[in-house]
């Protein structure tokens, strides 16, 4: 018996068709990120939904996706220089998009052979990468120095609302939404006016794409979480609990009477140590019972982890139900993180 990463299809299935309904009926592109799953069969559920423009993180995974016929592909990281006879190799098998945040990246882009679209990421609250959306100027130079290579094709810009993430409720949320979507249209009407066109705006993170409802002046949205959703947009109020779609299972291969603990065979390397404050002492999951249809989320959480081994502190009454040799469901603090880790003992039901 062995732990394993359990996706609930038909919940993967509704988080999709909800998210690409959203987007048809905002009139939006639909490029979801596949960081999240990095899932083949997984990808097979947004092809149900008509999705064909995806995301990615590295130029692997676009290499991955790219081998089961996905030819239209955004890595939305910023350019490794190190990788550019690569992005050339695959430009040449499908429309790729690649992202910028200076001119040294372009110096190098220069040696292309092949046609490869270029956005630039724009900073509009996050501070984790990007140019500060204030700098109109130095866009509108980079803007200015892609159209001047043949090879290249501007796209757009493109922004991470990642402070999303350190907000709670939907008010919140949306707050952050309108702040950082209200700097991004206007940086895009002050190039307009310069450049004389109107720019392409992406935008992408699960929480703000979760609860806003209506995008008036975005053209493109790229969540990547909400397909299994977890633990911390759970805590952030992108979802319910209904929506979760993904849990760890692992074996109880002891117990502690003393402290009601349950020492399970599910450390850091399957969870990632990132850690959460839904319950004070802080957790790295939750216990739930996902026997019946509608989940029970239990008080029970993981309190500490090892390489190998978590401990699960727990109610009288979960220390009374799980017995060793059983299995136990956790929701991850982060599924993107876990959902990686445990790609090879990934199991879809």
């Amino acid at each position: 018996m062995s732990n394993s990463f359990v996706v609930f299809k038909k919940r993967a299935q509704k988080n999709i068709n909800t998210m690409a309904q959203k987007a048809k009926a905002n009139n939006l592109v639909f490029r979801p990120h596949f960081k999240t799953h990095q899932n083949i069969e997984i990808g097979k559920l947004f092809l149900k939904e008509g999705v064909s423009f995806i995301t990615v993180s590295s130029l692997n995974m676009a290499k991955f996706f790219s081998d089961y016929g996905w030819d239209d592909i955004t890595i939305a990281f910023p350019l490794d220089i190190g990788e550019i006879n690569e992005i050339d190799q695959l430009a040449k098998k499908i429309n790729l998009q690649i992202l910028i945040t200076n001119k040294t990246h372009l110096e190098h882009l220069s040696s292309l052979k092949n046609r490869v679209g270029v956005m630039i990421e724009i900073d509009t609250g996050y501070h984790r990468t990007g140019i500060d959306f204030k700098k109109m100027e130095e866009v509108k130079s980079l803007i200015t120095d892609i159209y001047a290579q043949p090879n290249l094709f501007f796209m757009g810009l493109l922004s991470h609302y990642g402070n999303s993430y350190q907000s709670r409720g939907k008010e919140q949320i949306e707050g952050t939404y309108n702040r950082s979507t209200h700097r991004l249209i206007e940086l895009q009407k002050r190039l307009a006016k310069e450049l004389g066109s109107v720019i392409f705006l992406s935008i992408g993170d699960t929480p703000t794409t979760s609860v806003v409802t209506k995008f008036d002046g975005i053209d493109e949205i790229r969540p990547g979480n909400f397909v299994y959703y977890d633990l911390m947009q759970l805590q952030i109020g992108s979802c319910d609990i209904s929506q979760i779609a993904a849990v760890v299972r692992c074996p109880v291969v002891d117990k502690n009477p003393k402290e009601k603990q349950l020492i399970i065979h599910g450390g850091a390397v399957h969870f990632s140590k990132e850690i959460i404050d839904i319950e004070s002492p802080k957790s790295y999951g939750r216990v739930v019972d996902t026997s019946t249809k509608n989940w029970i989320l239990s008080d029970s959480f993981v309190s500490s982890l090892s390489q190998e081994h978590g401990i699960v502190q727990c109610t009288d009454i979960d220390f009374e139900k799980y017995k060793i040799g059983d299995l136990i469901d956790i929701i991850p603090v982060h599924s993107c993180l876990t959902a990686n880790l445990m790609k090879e003992n990934t199991v879809i039901i």
